[in-house]
């Protein structure tokens, strides 16, 4: 069977870290969690070679999204522990949360900085000055009406201007 197949593994984007679909291109990379990093949020490499964390400030270089690992030892918090050996997509489709309606046409920002009901590391279209980060080259690949799991689709080399 060819790759990609349209809805091989998931029809629907339904729980975070998830790869949606299967394409060519796809990138996954490994990466040491440093601290707790939940599945399906967007992570930065750190200064320490190897080792990635939660995307945590409005400045560094997107790695891609945590994504869900059975054999994690905080899968049923959904979370790797720190030091956990963690996969990252970093090209290809992955089920995020996202806190409003985004359709494809949308911007496509991270939060660095927990703001309301916002968490460090999900997702959003619109910009919060000082706690979120446009993500260029990134884009949703469906439409959601309301905040919910959505496919976003990551093609690697994404970077981050500062948000106003």
């Amino acid at each position: 069977m060819a790759i990609p197949v349209k809805d091989m593994y998931v029809a629907q984007a339904n729980q975070p870290g998830i790869v949606s679909e299967h394409r060519d291109g796809e990138n996954i990379i490994s990466r040491k969690a440093d601290g707790a990093v939940a599945f399906g949020r967007g992570v930065k490499d750190t200064a320490t070679d190897g080792e990635a964390t939660v995307f945590n400030s409005s400045t560094g270089v997107f790695s891609g999204v945590a994504l869900y690992a059975p054999q994690a030892a905080g899968v049923d918090s959904q979370t790797y522990n720190d030091l956990e050996d963690m996969a990252v997509l970093r090209a290809g489709v992955v089920s995020v949360y996202s806190s409003e309606a985004v359709d494809p046409t949308s911007d496509v920002r991270v939060v660095h900085t927990a703001s309301g009901s916002l968490n460090v590391g999900d997702f959003r279209k619109s910009a919060i000055a000082t706690a979120t980060a446009k993500i260029n080259g990134a884009r949703w690949a469906e439409k959601i009406t309301s905040a919910g799991y959505v496919k976003l689709e990551l093609f690697g080399g994404e970077t981050i201007p500062a948000d106003p």
